[in-house]
């Protein structure tokens, strides 16, 4: 039998680290990550292509760095340390952001554009070594540049790494080394090239920052005025375990970032129509409207995931940031608590509310029986799917009997099997449910997704005050949530607030943009109460398109048809609702609106549109 090799290269590895990141980022996030971000530009960018380097990824608080060269990762080191520190000298009123630098050679790993082994880390224990502005080697990077580069170096004697069986000797580079000039060992032509290319790139500025303008300019939708946000489906490449585990991160970092306050999170209902895609991150941006895309990979076996993930820029295609992370035995949720933290200080805002949302149970397996069920119940309504739903979060609950969203989800089934007629005792499903959705509420008061199942159960049981109060709960937990933001526009709608849930359709439309028919109908119902008759028309056709067999839709677009004069239109539609549910009629209409006015227009419509008392 034939077994896979994994690829390796022998590499010159530069690790980089930001001395007291966390003090500094403890002060001020905002102007740490500006600052960091404006050394990238102006340093550390330009030197790791001047000296023929590859930025490998980003780690939070530095960088690794990939050379096919020791000298020229060494140069390159010497540039970079050298030219922050005479940045920060020039300016004393920015964080004065140090760096500590390792650098070696050795066997790397290679998995597409990452890289990590024994190479990488001998040069990650090296960095930690160095001095503040400080640079160390290993025996086989000096080696390298010994007879090649005049190099002051103080051994520091032999280091213990992790999981490398022989100690690393090391030494530091003395701090009165100049760096070297570039054109040593260039071509002439080459370092011309280099000259014209930093002209160049002084003179295409205007046009870069035109590109850019133009490139917002394109967009489907208008840029947030917030910093904003999309977290794509992750990339599975851990087998068939990692792709349950690559949907669930996703989404959980999504749900995780809505709560930050500051930030502009695209809903996850828009993100997942990109699973099988292979739209860039210009396009996602374009398309969705937001500048920052996150992307990530999960790699691993038997459970044991890393998962690498990275912020590129919309706009520009860059990428902002890269960091790879590792699952600690079997808490995902450390695992996604990280991955959004890191996410939300990266955006250089309050992270203050991004706790992990609906940690209500520490147990994966749970959780996992709550996300397929949560994802069951949101398709179609029908006795066997709710019957498959409530299978796994009964299996939920049999895990962690507190596990309030498992016992939301269970609410949610008992009064949607009572408002569609799947069991026979149709009120005392409701009254159960909305008994389990209070139960849930005690469970986890803190979580937004039971106060969304509990809004659901009353809005069911048309106690339509106290139901607006339990979606208005959740959406102050989480702003972002669309499926919140939809669903509480329903009882706004039956209480006769139309302007009200106008505003909070049409956010749950910008955070979905790739929304389905629901919020569509639900805004045409809006536009009606408001009596603007040719928009509702407009919009309960769209809903018609997205869901032609919905009953309700029916019974608002005959009368939307019939108030602007059209009465073919208004009668075929009455026809077809009456094929559809015999013996119906405007008594007997489900929907009730508390306002008289609003309920007598909807009631003047049907008439008009031909259908029977």
């Amino acid at each position: 039998m034939t077994e896979s090799r994994a690829t390796r290269r022998l590499a010159a590895v530069l690790a980089a680290d930001i001395v007291g990141y966390s003090r500094h980022m403890g002060r001020d996030e905002l102007a740490t990550r500006s600052r960091f971000n404006a050394l990238m530009d102006s340093v550390i960018r330009p030197a790791v292509a001047r000296f023929g380097g590859r930025i490998v990824k980003l780690l939070g608080d530095g960088l690794l760095v990939e050379f096919a060269s020791v000298v020229d990762a060494v140069d390159c080191a010497t540039a970079w340390q050298h030219e922050v520190a005479r940045s920060n000298a020039a300016d004393t009123d920015v964080p004065q952001l140090v760096f500590r630098i390792g650098v070696n050679l050795g066997d790397v790993i290679v998995e597409g554009d990452d890289i990590h082994g024994d190479g990488v880390n001998v040069a990650s224990r090296l960095e930690s070594l160095a001095d503040p502005g400080g640079i160390v080697l290993s025996r086989a990077a000096r080696d390298q540049v010994r007879d090649k580069i005049d190099i002051p170096l103080d051994d520091l004697g032999e280091i213990e790494v992790k999981n490398i069986a022989r100690p690393v000797r090391a030494f530091k580079i003395g701090h009165n080394r100049e760096p070297a000039p570039v054109a040593r060992r260039r071509w002439p032509l080459a370092a011309a090239a280099a000259v014209l290319l930093a002209v160049a790139l002084v003179w295409l500025q205007p046009w870069i920052r035109l590109s850019e303008a133009r490139a917002i300019a394109a967009m489907e939708l208008p840029l947030p005025s917030k910093p904003s946000v999309a977290v794509m489906p992750f990339r599975n490449q851990a087998g068939e375990p990692g792709e349950l585990a690559a949907d669930v991160i996703a989404r959980d970092v999504t749900d995780s970032l809505s709560l930050v306050s500051g930030l502009f999170v695209i809903s996850s209902s828009s993100t997942f129509s990109y699973k099988e895609s292979t739209a860039t991150p210009q396009q996602v941006s374009r398309e969705l409207g937001v500048r920052n895309i996150v992307q990530g990979t999960v790699r691993g076996t038997g459970g044991d995931f890393r998962v690498a993930v990275e912020i590129v820029d919309g706009v520009n295609g860059a990428t902002i940031w890269r960091e790879e992370f590792q699952q600690s035995g079997s808490d995902s949720f450390k695992l996604k608590e990280d991955i959004s933290h890191s996410i939300a200080r990266i955006l250089a805002q309050n992270i203050a509310r991004s706790s992990a949302p609906g940690r209500s149970t520490f147990s994966d397996e749970a959780y996992t029986l709550w996300y397929r069920a949560s994802r069951e119940i949101g398709k179609a309504p029908s006795k066997s799917g709710f019957s498959f739903a409530k299978a796994l979060a009964e299996s939920a609950l049999a895990i962690d009997p507190e596990f309030g969203r498992a016992l939301a989800v269970l609410a949610y089934i008992d009064t949607q099997n009572g408002y569609f007629g799947f069991v026979d005792d149709r009120q005392g499903a409701m009254r159960k449910g909305l008994e389990k959705a209070r139960n849930a509420v005690r469970l986890a008061p803190d979580d937004w997704y039971v106060h969304e199942m509990l809004g659901f159960s009353l809005m069911n049981v048309r106690a339509y005050e106290d139901a607006v109060a339990a979606f208005d709960v959740a959406i102050g937990l989480a702003p972002s949530s669309d499926s919140t933001l939809i669903r509480s526009a329903l009882p706004l709608l039956f209480l006769g607030r139309p302007d009200e849930a106008e505003a909070r359709l049409l956010t749950a439309m910008r955070i979905n943009p790739l929304y389905d028919w629901a919020p569509v109908n639900f805004l045409a119902m809006a536009y009606y109460e408001q009596g603007r008759f040719p928009e509702a028309v407009e919009k309960f056709d769209e809903a018609a398109r997205l869901n032609p067999g919905f009953i309700g839709n029916m019974v608002w677009r005959a009368a939307a048809h019939a108030q602007v004069g059209n009465q073919e239109t208004a009668e075929r539609i009455a026809a077809r609702l009456l094929e559809k549910a015999p013996g119906w009629t405007i008594s007997s209409n489900f929907v009730q609106i508390r306002d008289p006015a609003m309920q007598a227009l909807l009631d003047d419509g049907l008439r008009k549109a031909g259908l029977p008392e």
